[in-house]
């Protein structure tokens, strides 16, 4: 994945520690009901077993209540979609299946 949805605060902000875990960004997340919603994006960086590390960027706070008001099941194709509205960043959830 790309992280080109990412401004260079963006960038600088998910790559800092709060504590002992990485920071956060509240974003706006449109839903597949048409609720618009805040939540926030994380970046996850694990070690792998030959010294790499790879990093994932996941939607943290408020996800359960996100996948229970859509019906959203393991399994599902999903698409999320990263836009700007007045350089804010914001996502959109599709459902495809």
């Amino acid at each position: 994945m790309s992280n080109r949805f990412l401004n260079t605060g963006g960038e600088e902000l998910l790559n800092m520690l709060n504590g002992a875990k990485m920071s956060e960004m509240n974003v706006s997340l449109i839903e597949p009901s048409c609720q618009v919603g805040q939540i926030n994006l994380r970046k996850w960086t694990m070690n792998k077993n030959n010294g790499k590390t790879s990093s994932s960027y996941v939607l943290v706070k408020h996800w359960n209540d996100v996948t229970k008001r859509n019906g959203l099941e393991s399994g599902m194709k999903m698409q999320l979609w990263a836009f700007r509205k007045d350089e804010n960043l914001c996502f959109a959830l599709v459902k495809i299946s």
